[in-house]
């Protein structure tokens, strides 16, 4: 699939030594791993579900039982595949049943539910194939991927099996915090890794989990996440969709001694659950408190209190619930607990680095039977790779003024004018504080930012300020006939005052400037410090979306760049929250169409939840080369694209089809840009690069002499480290780049693959008539020079091509969040949202509208 053969080690840059949290991973035993897959459950109780916990339990407990066939013990991935060191003797195939409720002898077992398990040999994965799973051809073969699988579920079954878990993470209690009810755990994140020379290692990374309480009381725990005190408040109508999401598959006991040990799943809530009416076994309609009253002797003192239901119709009163064993929370956090998570979560590089060494006991790599029947070691000491550190750009400015930017990372705008200086013929502040912002602090701030937008060369001849305490969209669209924005003008630009936590207000705001007006908005937040500072950040956002230019990274690379006609695209899609399949994912596209690569138009369009191809790719490409040669007369010769957000397994699939999309828009579109008989691959230099973010790879300054003075402060490696060697993918073109200065916490390099880079760069020739170079050195440096481009900071960002996904609730009217459909149960459809999405209002088409 890729054609990047040309691409691997770079040259720039001085070199240092960095510590990884990969460990390295040798197996000391020929082996051959037996393979049985379809495990089928076969139901004999009937109306019984098998919940997704169970397959794991019924696996172990089988293993028990027949202790002398499973020796020794197997591993199994919790869905359908097991594996086995020895060949088992039960023969190819083999049937087992097991009781489900067999585990406790005094559980009424007139009615019990047994699981048939049939387990079938379909493979063998032999002892070359497990030794060269790290082998430069094995990237994508079925069989290495399956083996690596394999040995990522023997590390982790130990642990797994005392701890909270999800697929590739565990969480202990030895380090936690408290928050609303809920607690955050510490963990450990593990990932068997192929590396470069035929390798393996162990990617060991801190983790951290959201956990439900074990044993807490269900009403008390609502209302401490509520942030109630009365338990009658459960039942007012936000509360009680708050409820609901807050409670929806989560495992509960029922503190009753008949159901005492039962754990069950919370289906959905209903009003009122002890005024609920059933029929019971003598044909009688009674309701739930009846019930409860005559069977159990208890009595409701919440009757009106919302009711758990499980399974198909069970219902229980909210106050006899427990929740059960300590579970992971899976729900949608709220933007404060966020916070709280994204504190608790963050570690100095040194901290960090400690705690992952120091949870060998916790992994348990050396003690667990599964991974010493495998032959498996795992070294525990951190491994120290080649790094090179970049020189950063120059940061131009107005005329010849370029800030040689030899603080890595960061630089000043202060004293300086912008490279290209927009002019806010017509502006407008408005307000909606009321009484937090009075009007001379609000003219203070104003006349603050104005004085700081003429230092930095942006004309504006200062706004009207408008005081709106009434509803948003009436407020603007009162200004809006104030300042009407014609057709062939500049356009308006609305700055927004808003209290100090006002998300629906800004997101009404959005819609109704991006989609519906079409006007320039940007929003401040009053509680915010208003000084010269944060005039000057908020200048920064001001003039790239007024069509200026804050600065250009000037080097080598750029010039490179510049010297051939060329369109950097960023690609992304983001999808809804877990569990929530009704709402369309979002693809999003924007493309450069300056020499600098600083200016970028958007498209952003909804598709099938969870389907990560942009499925329209060829017509928003056609998109943005139509707005390249309207820019600049001639198409670009050269694109590179950066893609985010795609995983590893993806990689084929995705790539391929983007990549394919990409070369059928240059195919069907260059003959109307004059050009016949387009060939993409002799016509256009086409590089094709995923730039991951959520990976778990970190690295460790080992000199504290290779970093800055900043650096030194934070212990993060210094802002242009790369790193090409040692721990990368064998059978992948890749990369690691940190490109932004840490400030708080261990910095996350982003993770570049490179999965197509195209010959025809041999035969350009730039406008000076040189060849072009176009190497992994100028890839690199270019990607680390296009992340000193982003408009809103003075900082140096993470990946090279701008988002605006961040926006994409922005475009549906009548955005339903995860509380909302008041006064209806009704769960709105992908078809619900896309009938209320908007596309970008004609006026701001060619705008950076997202900054």
């Amino acid at each position: 699939m890729a054609d990047a053969t040309s691409i691997r080690h770079g040259t720039m840059g001085r070199r240092v030594m960095v510590k990884s949290n990969m460990f390295s991973l040798k197996l000391k035993k020929a082996l051959n791993i037996h393979q049985y897959d379809e495990i089928k459950p076969d139901f004999v109780a009937e109306n019984f579900s098998l919940p997704p916990n169970k397959p794991l339990e019924i696996m172990t407990r089988l293993q028990n039982r027949e202790a002398g066939q499973f020796n020794p013990r197997g591993a199994f991935d919790g869905k359908k595949i097991f594996w086995s060191t020895v060949d088992l003797p039960f023969g190819p195939k083999a049937e087992f049943t097991i009781e489900l409720n067999e585990q406790d002898p005094n559980r009424p077992r007139d009615n019990p539910n047994r699981v048939k398990v049939l387990l079938v040999k379909v493979a063998v994965i032999d002892n070359h194939m497990l030794r060269n799973v790290g082998a430069e051809d094995a990237v994508f073969n079925p069989r290495a991927m399956t083996a690596l699988n394999m040995m990522n579920v023997l590390l982790r079954i130990a642990p797994a099996s005392k701890w909270p878990h999800n697929a590739r993470s565990f969480y202990t209690n030895h380090d936690k915090m408290d928050h609303q009810g809920l607690e955050l755990w510490r963990g450990y994140f593990q990932s068997v890794r192929p590396i470069i020379g035929n390798n393996l290692a162990v990617n060991v990374d801190m983790s951290a989990g959201v956990m439900i309480p074990a044993r807490a009381r269900l009403i008390d725990l609502a209302m401490r996440y509520l942030g109630l005190r009365d338990a009658r408040q459960l039942s007012d109508e936000r509360n009680f969709q708050r409820l609901r999401s807050f409670l929806r598959h989560l495992a509960v006991e029922v503190d009753l001694p008949m159901h005492r040990g039962r754990f069950k799943k919370v289906v959905d809530i209903v009003r009122g659950g002890g005024a609920q009416t059933f029929t019971n076994k003598d044909g009688v309609e009674i309701t739930v408190e009846q019930h409860f009253q005559q069977i159990h002797n208890v009595r409701t003192q919440f009757r009106d209190l919302p009711g758990i239901r499980v399974g198909r119709s069970d219902i229980f009163p909210i106050e006899f619930c427990l929740t059960g064993k300590a579970q992971l929370y899976r729900s949608k956090l709220s933007g404060e607990f966020t916070t709280k998570m994204l504190t608790f979560t963050s570690q100095r590089p040194e901290a960090r680095l400690a705690q992952i060494c120091n949870g060998w006991n916790d992994l348990e790599y050396h003690n667990s039977d599964y991974v010493l029947n495998a032959g498996m070691e795992i070294s525990n000491t951190p491994a120290q790779v080649k790094a090179r550190v970049l020189d950063p750009p120059g940061i131009g400015y107005t005329g010849d003024d370029v800030n040689m930017n030899r603080t890595p990372g960061s630089w000043n705008v202060l004293g300086k004018r912008f490279f290209k200086p927009a002019n806010l013929e017509k502006w407008a502040v408005v307000s909606f504080a009321g009484e937090m912002a009075n009007d001379g602090a609000i003219a203070a701030f104003v006349n603050t930012l104005g004085s700081v937008l003429v230092e930095r060369a942006v004309g504006n001849p200062g706004p009207t300020i408008f005081q709106h305490p009434g509803r948003v969209e009436a407020a603007l669209d009162e200004v809006a006939k104030r300042y009407p924005n014609a057709p062939g003008q500049r356009k308006t630009m609305i700055l927004i005052i808003l209290r100090e936590n006002s998300p629906d207000a800004y997101d009404r705001i959005k819609m109704w400037g991006t989609s519906r007006q079409g006007y320039i908005t940007s929003c401040v937040r009053w509680g915010k410090k208003m000084n010269n500072q944060y005039c000057n950040n908020l200048a920064l956002k001001i003039n790239g979306k007024m069509d200026g230019i804050n600065s250009i990274p000037q080097d080598r690379c750029m010039k490179e760049f510049a010297s051939l006609p060329t369109m950097v695209i960023g690609g992304d899609v983001s999808h809804p929250g877990p569990g929530d399949n009704s709402r369309p994912s979002i693809a999003a596209l924007v493309a450069s169409y300056d020499e600098n690569a600083c200016r970028y138009v958007a498209d952003i369009r909804p598709q099938r939840s969870r389907v990560e191809i942009i499925q329209e790719m060829e017509a928003m490409t056609i998109k943005m080369l139509d707005n390249f040669v309207q820019k600049n007369g001639i198409p670009p010769k050269r694109i590179v694209y950066y893609r985010d957000g795609v995983s590893e397994g993806e990689l084929p699939t995705v790539g391929d089809h983007e990549k394919e999309a990409i070369r059928a828009a240059i195919k069907s579109r260059y003959p109307a840009y004059g050009i016949p008989n387009p060939n993409p691959d002799e016509l256009v230099g086409l590089t094709m690069i995923v730039v991951a973010k959520r990976h778990h790879v970190r690295f460790f300054p080992v000199d504290p002499r290779d970093l800055n003075q900043a650096d030194r402060i934070s212990q993060n490696c210094i802002a242009g480290s790369v790193v090409d060697h040692d721990v990368v993918h064998p059978g992948l073109k890749d990369f690691y780049l940190l490109s932004h200065a840490g400030i708080k916490g261990t910095s996350r390099p982003a993770h570049y693959i490179v999965l197509s880079h195209n010959n025809v760069f041999s035969k350009l020739r730039g406008q000076d008539g040189r060849p072009v170079t176009w190497n992994i050195d100028m890839l690199q440096g270019m990607s680390f020079a296009l992340c000193h481009a982003y408009f809103p900071a003075t900082r140096s960002v993470s990946i090279p091509a701008p988002k605006v996904c961040q926006l994409a609730k922005t475009h549906f009217a009548n955005w339903i969040d995860d509380t909302s459909s008041v006064m209806s149960d009704k769960v709105p459809s992908y078809e619900d949202f896309v009938s209320n999405f908007h596309s970008v209002h004609p006026a701001l088409r060619d705008s950076m509208y997202w900054l």
